[in-house]
């Protein structure tokens, strides 16, 4: 009796849906989503050409289990460490913390953060989920975290733009380091360093 369509050859070498989205994962930090080829990834991990199909269907659903388990997995993490308290006496320091807890995930999970700098240049209706679904949340709470510091007088009055840019920005330096690194040749260099980063952040938005 043959098979039934789209299931595994039976002697497939086989590999668990977690394993499957976590490989799939690592191809997606490091390729577009037009040029990640889930057959050439089923030949690389030696398993059936039908695997991913018979468990997700197809590519975008495999890229969208992808970023709602693993990508929601850290962001959870990382909004439920930035609590706003209004009252707080310190915001500066509030706003200080919230950009380093990005940047330190950024630094710890870099190809979360290829992924998603690759979704942003490419198809938008990908590109909106992952900004609705994850970096605009994280946003808002700084953004609100920002409007404290103004208020009271803690910062200079600058943008939400200009502080998702520095965020933003400096995330993507973090996660390709080699472009932050040209003409450096020493290599007792450690790389970027969060807190000096973050001191060179807050620095700028000391009032004049």
């Amino acid at each position: 009796m043959g098979r039934a369509p789209g299931r595994p050859a039976a002697n497939a070498n086989t590999l668990s849906r977690t394993e499957l989205l976590e490989h799939a994962f690592e191809e997606f930090s490091e390729r577009s989503f037009n040029d990640v080829s889930l057959r050439a990834l089923a030949k690389k991990l030696r398993v059936s050409d039908s695997l991913f199909n018979h468990h997700f269907g197809s590519k975008q659903k495999l890229w969208r289990e992808v970023v709602d388990t693993i990508i929601e997995r850290e962001f959870r993490q990382l909004i439920a460490e930035l609590q706003l308290d209004p009252d707080m006496d310190n915001a500066l320091s509030m706003l200080r913390n919230y950009i380093t807890i990005m940047l330190e995930v950024a630094r710890r999970k870099p190809a979360m953060f290829k992924l998603i700098f690759n979704v942003l240049n490419d198809d938008e209706e990908r590109a909106l989920y992952i900004r609705d679904q994850y970096l605009k949340p994280y946003l808002k709470i700084v953004d609100r975290a920002l409007t404290l510091c103004i208020e009271r007088g803690e910062i200079r009055n600058v943008s939400n733009v200009t502080l998702h840019t520095l965020i933003l920005g400096s995330v993507n330096m973090l996660i390709r380091p080699e472009f932050a690194m040209q003409g450096i040749d020493d290599s007792r260099q450690l790389g970027i360093q969060v807190d000096s980063l973050v001191d060179v952040i807050m620095h700028g938005l000391m009032p004049r």
